[in-house]
């Protein structure tokens, strides 16, 4: 099962913690629930609007591109709220929300976050990675690079859709997008569960004291 992979991945690595990014919701409250590890869980959003644009980008000239795009919204919908769903009894402490928004507007302050969420300490080359290595993500093109690297939002959707086309989709969405803090009168988002990691941090001071 899956911590018995954990574990014998930090043992043999030598590495105190084990990512997982399978993204399987059901899994990893199951981990946390009934594995005895602890288990941490990041949950990484898009705006509805940029991940609609991204299912639906290559329908530019379809007849039933509106179809298209209530589809994917609805499909944003379904599955996020599924998510939250699944994740509502997860202690505070141990759920963080990641927008893809916040880390790439501000990478520093946002992976320092997930640092202390998990109670690593920061590591400054964090954000400088050796070119020379590669990593596991999949549907990554950075994995293939030799080059450093910039982290930068996609932000094609706001030239490809037309202001009808975004409103329409955060009608579709705004039930559960304005729960994740995103706002259909806004290209902004507040940061739902921003607190957590203050949280952890007060209690690392509070320990350490």
């Amino acid at each position: 099962n899956r911590a018995f992979v954990a574990r014998q991945f930090r043992q043999v690595n030598n590495v105190p913690l084990a990512v997982d990014s399978s993204k399987d919701v059901l899994g990893a409250v199951d981990m946390h629930r009934y594995s005895g590890e602890d288990v941490r869980i990041l949950f990484l959003t898009r705006d509805p609007r940029g991940s609609t644009w991204s299912k639906i980008k290559y329908t530019k000239d379809h007849p039933e591109r509106a179809q298209h795009i209530d589809d994917a919204a609805r499909l944003w919908s379904r599955m996020n709220l599924r998510y939250i769903r699944l994740l509502k009894n997860i202690p505070p402490e141990d759920l963080l929300h990641v927008p893809y928004e916040s880390l790439c507007h501000d990478p520093e302050t946002t992976v320092r976050r997930v640092e202390a969420f998990l109670g690593l300490p920061h590591d400054e080359n964090i954000l400088k990675p050796d070119p020379q290595q590669t990593h596991m993500v999949a549907g990554n093109k950075i994995r293939f690079s030799l080059q450093r690297f910039v982290i930068r939002e996609d932000t094609a959707w706001r030239k490809n859709l037309t202001d009808a086309e975004a409103q329409r989709i955060m009608a579709i969405t705004e039930p559960v997008a304005s729960q994740l803090g995103y706002f259909p009168d806004s290209a902004e988002m507040t940061d739902f569960g921003s607190d957590t990691a203050s949280a952890r941090q007060d209690n690392n001071r509070r320990a350490s004291g």
